[in-house]
Order: structure tokens, then sequence, then C-alpha cells
């Protein structure tokens, strides 16, 4: 089998329409084809692998292979990042970019996503980068192990269709926002900090979220004053994910627009509210 009739094969042993991971991954060792092409022609043709089979009732077969053929960045693979970056790819976004230039600690271990006895001291991005092979081998990851800076943003951004923020502090949110704003690029915002959480969505005519960036630039970061628990960052990171895949697929993104999804995790109490 070769290259050219790998169709004829993925249809002859699609049970469904439904192929496995063993009939995916065997064709890839026979063509050299990588796992993202063998899907994408599975895709393309009808046929869904089977680790996409629970989206189906969500996510149409046009529109998963619309999510292969996106890229999104996270900048900020730690607690927020990590669990966004995860989501994203077992959702089949085919195209992730993590940006973080920092490592994991031992301070990490109560709530990042990837963060383990044995990642301790391993940079961030490189650590997703490979802990995702086995989670989604059809995904094609970049890891810049680099602070994220507007001189080199068109860079490091470069191929990305929405911006997810996993940032810690203002001033960098403020620099990502405003790169974002230039580079026409959609932004997901999260924060969290103790019990409390927040979501936002810059799209490419606002700047109000630059503004309340800007507004906050030098005050103390609530997140350590009050802390990381392990609960916030996934549930947050559920939120602009679910924001960032109705961007890609062209769904309603109005709802978070130029607005603010605030959560109150202790008295679970949830509010959205004009920026």
């Amino acid at each position: 089998m070769d290259a050219h009739n790998i169709l004829d094969y993925l249809r002859e042993n699609a049970i469904d329409g439904v192929l496995s991971h063993k009939i995916i991954e065997y064709a890839v060792n026979v063509t050299k084809l990588s796992f993202q092409e063998v899907e994408r022609i599975s895709l393309a043709n009808g046929l869904i692998p089977k680790r996409y089979v629970r989206n189906q009732r969500l996510i149409k077969p046009a529109e998963q292979l619309t999510l292969l053929n996106s890229c999104v960045s996270v900048v900020g693979c730690g607690g927020l990042g990590g669990y966004t970056i995860e989501m994203l790819a077992r959702l089949g976004v085919g195209h992730l970019i993590c940006i973080d230039p920092d490592y994991f600690r031992e301070e990490d271990l109560n709530r990042q996503r990837f963060c383990n006895l044995k990642t301790l001291g391993q940079p961030k991005a490189e650590v997703i980068k490979e802990e995702l092979k086995s989670i989604n081998p059809a995904v094609v990851v970049k890891a810049h192990t680099t602070s994220f800076l507007p001189e080199i943003g068109e860079t490091l951004l470069e191929g990305a269709q929405v911006v997810i923020d996993a940032l810690d502090s203002f001033e960098a949110r403020t620099d990502l926002a405003e790169t974002c704003k230039r580079l026409s690029i959609p932004f997901v915002h999260g924060a969290i900090a103790g019990w409390y959480g927040q979501v936002s969505v810059q799209d490419l005519e606002s700047s109000k979220l630059i503004a309340l960036f800007r507004s906050s630039c030098g005050k103390r970061e609530l997140q350590k004053e009050l802390g990381n628990p392990s609960f916030a960052p996934p549930f947050i990171s559920a939120i602009q994910v679910a924001e960032t895949i109705k961007i890609l697929l062209n769904r309603s993104t109005a709802i978070l627009s130029d607005r603010l999804f605030f959560c109150d995790l202790l008295t679970i109490s949830f509010e959205i509210g004009h920026l």
C-alpha cells in the first residue's frame, strides 16, 4: 500500500464509517504519511477516526476537518494553559502553538495538568509538546520556550487563528491583547484567583479588554493573594476552549465579545457583564 491507494484501505477497514486508531496507525506506518495527513484524508472522505465519535452530535465531520486544519496559540502553559492545550488536542485542533519560558516547579504540583514528579525542572512548553504525542498524535505542536514580547509577537503567533490568554500578569496580557489587535487575531482571555475566575473575548473590532488590562497594570495580581486551587483552572479553561471552538467553527461568539463572564465557585454564582 502506498499513499495513492490509502483511501481504499481506509474504506475497506472502516466499521460503519469509523476508523480505529490501529487502522490509522497501520496506514501511517506503511505509507510514511503523518497521523495528521491520514486523518485529513479520512475526514475529507467522510470517515471518522474513532477518537472523535463522541464529538459527532456537536461537531459535524466537515467541522472536525476544519478543526484539524486549524491553528490556536496558547500563551502560558501553566494552570490554565495546560488544561486548555489538552482540551484542544482532544477535540482535534490540528495545530497548537505553546508559548511559555518557564519550567515546572514543586509549587505547580497542586494544579498544573502536566506537572508531576518526573517533569519537575523541565520546560513547560516542551513537556506538553511531548505529552500530547500520546494523547493525539495527529496534533502538530510548536513549543516556544520564550516569553511573549510584542517585538517578536508576529513570529511567535504565525499561523494562529485564535490566541488564548493563560498569562498571570496585566502587563503581559496588555502586550498580548495589543499584538492580537494589531494582527487581527481573536483573543480569548481567562484568569483565575482563589475561588474566582473570569473569561472574555476580544473580537477584531474591540479594544475594551486592552483598556481594562492597561488600567490594571501595576496592581498586584489577586491570584498571588488568594491562591490557585486545583479546581479553578479546568473550569475556566473549559469556557475558554468552548469560546475558541465557536470562533473556529463560525458559531455565535457574541455572548462574551466585549463582555466579562465572572464566576464565584464558593457560592456557585455566575455573572456576565459589559466591559
